[in-house]
């Protein structure tokens, strides 16, 4: 009995500078306060993103740095700095190779855009405890339809695929309505616009304001909104 309460004491006592035993406390370790899954094949079909590239957001903890910086859950993280994010593991490792008070680029996806946030490491609140999203994991689930149905809304653009002659070209959209196309040759604009079950609405020219007029109205607004759309990603001709 004398044995074992000598070696409980000199476990318990105080080391020679009077702090307690360093090896003892928990080691502060860089902190985001986020938690990210592999992305469901339902929400990856509907992107771009290659197989088992980007991590879906299923958890944000409170005031974190995570937080902070806007990331929201069901975005999907692609890249930090400029490491492709490939697994809930080695997104871990680089916040932990990484230092307290680190600045940070994370990019993502949201609603099928690319955004970029900044956000600043923090020393994490409980260095033992990892982030136990196990609360927020259930409603994903739930939640897939609506995420699925707002990617599928994201429009596609392809602006001014010039053929080698340079003398015509073809831009697209495609959309939840359906898809449209432009085409341009040796000067002249036609157009077709199909529906959302691949069945054509319009096929013609549409270069003069009586061409134009003559069409429905939803062919038209589809066919402007093309024209706007491409205008904006390519800017002023």
């Amino acid at each position: 009995m004398k044995h074992w309460l000598l070696a409980a004491v000199l476990l318990l006592a105080p080391s020679k500078n009077g702090a307690a035993d360093e090896r003892a406390k928990p080691t502060s370790r860089p902190f985001l306060g986020v938690h990210a899954i592999s992305v469901p094949d339902e929400v990856r079909a509907q992107t771009e993103l290659s197989e088992d590239e980007g991590l879906m957001v299923d958890f944000v903890m409170a005031s974190s740095p995570a937080n902070l910086a806007g990331i929201e859950v069901y975005d999907i993280l692609t890249h930090l700095g400029d490491q492709k994010l490939l697994s809930s593991e080695q997104f871990s490792n680089l916040i932990k190779s990484a230092a307290i008070d680190q600045k940070i680029t994370v990019t993502l996806l949201r609603k099928g855009k690319p955004v970029s946030v900044s956000a600043v490491l923090a020393a994490s609140p409980h260095a033992e405890d990892p982030v136990r999203p196990a609360a927020a994991s259930p409603d994903l689930e739930k939640l897939l339809p609506d995420l699925i149905k707002a990617l599928k809304k994201q429009e596609k653009i392809t602006p001014g695929k010039v053929a080698a002659d340079g003398k015509s070209s073809v831009m697209s959209m495609t959309d939840n309505d359906g898809t449209v196309e432009i085409q341009t040759e040796q000067g002249r604009n036609s157009a077709t616009v199909k529906d959302a079950a691949g069945k054509v609405l319009f096929s013609g020219l549409i270069d003069t304001d009586e061409q134009r007029s003559a069409l429905p109205a939803e062919v038209l607004a589809r066919i402007s909104k093309l024209e706007k759309s491409v205008r904006a990603v390519s800017g002023p001709r």
